[in-house]
């Protein structure tokens, strides 16, 4: 990915792996940079937000590992529309933990290819 977007990535020499995600407390930030491989978005089902739209990130992180990332309904609605399959993205996140299983939450959108 790095050579086809050079200069896009800002932590090639370090970037993101499961193994060190699985190893972070959970609400740790992290910066998730990769090309979005996947993205859907579905109802949730109960709670506050019962009935409000969320989204699921599939990224393809520089390491050619992929994590899933939830978007919450108010992020996802303003990010809904920014973002498309293929991209490079750089996104901060926070490790979340459910059941001894940890993923990512999105907090922001640091920057998108075509916004550069």
């Amino acid at each position: 990915a790095e050579e086809v977007f050079g200069g896009f990535f800002k932590n090639v020499a370090n970037p993101l792996t499961r193994a060190n995600m699985m190893a972070m407390p959970k609400f740790h930030k992290v910066i998730l940079e990769g090309i979005i491989l996947g993205i859907d978005q579905m109802p949730i089902r109960n709670g506050k937000n019962a009935g409000r739209m969320q989204g699921k990130l599939r990224i393809e992180s520089l390491k050619k590992e992929d994590f899933e990332v939830s978007v919450w309904p108010d992020d996802w609605d303003g990010a809904k529309n920014r973002l498309e399959v293929g991209l490079p993205v750089i996104l901060r996140c926070t490790v979340r933990e459910w059941n001894e299983s940890k993923s990512l939450n999105l907090e922001d959108i640091i920057s998108i290819w075509k916004e550069k």
